[in-house]
């Protein structure tokens, strides 16, 4: 089992939490069906993202059960755990967060 991040993860992180700082999600850059979960959900992700403030730091924590890279993201005004996973592609395939304490 994979000990490290998967390569490209935080870069794809940050970029994404840019995008949806600046309400400019590049679905592009998405699987199809994580384009289409992010659509759904895009307006009530960039209010929380938008209340947290600004990026303050991503900190690598470790490799989730279903190989998802786990990083502890902190803002201004709170924290995330957020989990990403790449595609063969490059493509995100897999992106979920939820507030720490």
């Amino acid at each position: 089992m994979r000990r490290t991040a998967q390569p490209g993860t935080e870069a794809s992180l940050r970029k994404e939490i840019d995008e949806l700082q600046r309400r400019q999600v590049n679905y592009g850059e998405l699987t199809p069906p994580l384009a289409e979960l992010v659509h759904q959900q895009e307006p009530k992700i960039e209010a929380l993202i938008e209340g947290l403030g600004a990026l303050q730091s991503v900190s690598f924590k470790g490799v989730g059960p279903g190989g998802a890279s786990i990083y502890a993201v902190k803002f201004v005004n709170g924290a995330l755990e957020w989990r990403i996973l790449l595609a063969p592609d490059g493509k995100v395939s897999a992106s979920g967060f939820e507030k720490l304490p």
